[in-house]
């Protein structure tokens, strides 16, 4: 782990943290409840061709509860969720959680497209908004959803950031 300050128009590392040692990580990746599973081929590449997989949890138990919470989010069937929860769920903490919420409300086309539309429109959370509009964007491309009523995004604000834009991400 690292933690970096900015220093000018670049930044420095001010605190650096190496959990493990002695590994050749091939690979990495969070599971749906916030674990690190790192992949090793132990000693290199030739000898001994053997691997091995490692998990790595938190200590905190507010970021375990978390994480078996994302982790049942994940695991249940997003067709079976209201248009309700998946709105709630797009201001989630995981984006993997907020992703399967826009893409299954895109799925609903047209039914959702007023609900979302209106979010787009008028949520004051950014990451709603942002959510709502991509999702939007698929209904466009895949079920020729008209998108000429979200041209007022284009005067927000928030809009000129390619990172946290409302129209910058479709």
């Amino acid at each position: 782990s690292f933690r970096m300050e900015r220093d000018g128009a670049s930044y420095r590392m001010v605190d650096d943290d190496q959990f493990t040692w002695q590994i050749l990580a091939t690979d990495c990746e969070f599971t749906p409840d916030g674990a690190l599973l790192v992949s090793d081929w132990v000693n290199g590449w030739n000898q001994p061709m053997k691997g091995r997989l490692y998990r790595y949890e938190s200590n905190d138990p507010r970021a375990r509860a978390a994480g078996l919470a994302t982790a049942a989010i994940l695991a249940r069937d997003a067709r079976a969720e209201s248009d309700l929860r998946l709105v709630e769920q797009l201001e989630h903490a995981d984006r993997r959680v907020r992703q399967r919420a826009h893409i299954e409300l895109a799925k609903r086309a047209p039914a959702t497209t007023p609900l979302l539309s209106r979010l787009a429109l008028e949520n004051p959370s950014s990451t709603l908004r942002r959510h709502a509009l991509w999702a939007l964007g698929i209904q466009a491309r895949r079920h020729g959803v008209d998108l000429s009523a979200l041209l007022p995004c284009l005067d927000d604000p928030s809009s000129r950031h390619p990172v946290h834009g409302c129209i910058g991400q479709i």
